[in-house]
């Protein structure tokens, strides 16, 4: 009964998680299709910051040009 209440719980839990995930795929995806050009200069940054594998300036940039 014990492991029972455990896999429900997992399986409520893990579905909660599932369509969150979905949930932030979706809004990403229409990120992408309205704004093409800032998700890919976002992705641009995305990817020189884990190329530099330096996380501890992320944001540095941005904060220095106001």
């Amino acid at each position: 009964m014990l492991i029972g209440a455990l896999g429900s719980f997992m399986n409520t839990v893990g579905s909660a998680a599932l369509s969150a995930a979905s949930a932030v795929a979706e809004d990403a995806a229409a990120l992408v299709e309205t704004h093409p050009t800032a998700a890919l200069i976002g992705a641009g940054v995305l990817a020189y910051e884990a190329y530099n594998n330096n996380p501890a300036h992320l944001g540095n940039l941005i904060d220095t040009l106001i």
